[in-house]
């Protein structure tokens, strides 16, 4: 899958499979304005989800990630891709996407991710305005990351960033340098966290 887009060289050269289950109950509640993330639900009651007051830090970080795109699949059609293209402009327009924890590095790297493997239901069917705007606001989570990560403590945040930079530099056309930095960036995560068994350093089941 190719899309190039309008007033720049470059393009998505594909867009990965995602490894999450989509729901098409997530994706109707979605559609109707509530938001179920990190156990907790909110309803934006005709508001754009990220106007309204965050129940709790983990609920905004959720949000801010974009991980939910996924659900938007399970009823693909041009009313899937138009409103995950609103939501997707909403979040371009909204205050609270400058906010610390919707900039935090893993939600970054959860967005950039997103964006990439959704690229196509966003796309489908966009304006070359919306497409030129997407392709930038890929451009400004790549060049975030690729800021902060160097800098980061060992980490599973550091792990996630990379391989959201390593997968960035994958897919989107040349980017065979930012390929290249973020594979050694990532190996050198893993090594410094990953046991020989291949559990985490920390020992949390949940890393």
């Amino acid at each position: 899958w190719q899309r190039k887009l309008a007033g720049t060289r470059s393009c998505i050269l594909f867009a990965p499979e995602t490894l999450l289950d989509c729901d098409g109950a997530v994706a109707a509640d979605i559609y109707a304005g509530v938001f179920n993330l990190a156990g907790q639900s909110v309803d934006s009651a005709g508001r754009s989800p990220f106007a309204v007051t965050p129940p709790s830090d983990e609920w905004e970080r959720a949000l801010h990630g974009f991980s939910w795109l996924v659900h938007l699949e399970a009823n693909a059609s041009e009313l899937s891709s138009t409103n995950a293209r609103a939501l997707c402009e909403e979040w371009l327009g909204a205050k609270s996407a400058q906010s610390r924890r919707a900039q935090e590095p893993a939600v970054t790297a959860a967005r950039l991710t997103a964006w990439l493997v959704e690229s196509p239901l966003l796309l489908s069917g966009a304006d070359s305005a919306f497409r030129l705007a997407f392709l930038r606001a890929i451009g400004r989570q790549m060049r975030r990351l690729e800021r902060v990560t160097p800098r980061l403590a060992p980490s599973i945040e550091k792990i996630e960033a990379s391989a959201a930079l390593a997968l960035a530099g994958t897919v989107v056309a040349e980017q065979t340098r930012l390929q290249r930095w973020a594979l050694s960036l990532l190996g050198e995560a893993l090594r410094g966290q990953i046991l020989p068994d291949g559990g985490h350093v920390s020992r949390n089941p949940e890393a």
